[in-house]
């Protein structure tokens, strides 16, 4: 979920195979990366959706869907990102 630095969090869900776990974990470490396992919860779907849109809106602004100022606005209005 977040990759600043020398560390990375990983939060994998419980129905996902501790193998995959394993190889993400794997993955990261093999990038020099310290990798810090925590928990899923609930709320933590909603940030990853946030994520995930955030990575989305990025791309219409490099492929020329909207501009920028446009993507803050319906990030702001649509989904309270970034909260302030």
């Amino acid at each position: 979920d977040h990759a600043a630095g020398d560390t990375v969090v990983l939060a994998s869900a419980q129905t996902n195979p501790q193998s995959a776990t394993d190889k993400a974990v794997y993955y990261f470490q093999q990038q020099g990366k310290k990798v810090l396992h925590i928990a899923d919860y609930p709320g933590l779907l909603v940030w990853r959706t946030v994520a995930m849109l955030a990575n989305e809106a990025l791309d219409a602004v490099q492929k020329g869907v909207a501009s920028a100022d446009d993507i803050d606005t319906a990030m702001r209005l649509g989904v309270n990102y970034p909260r302030g």
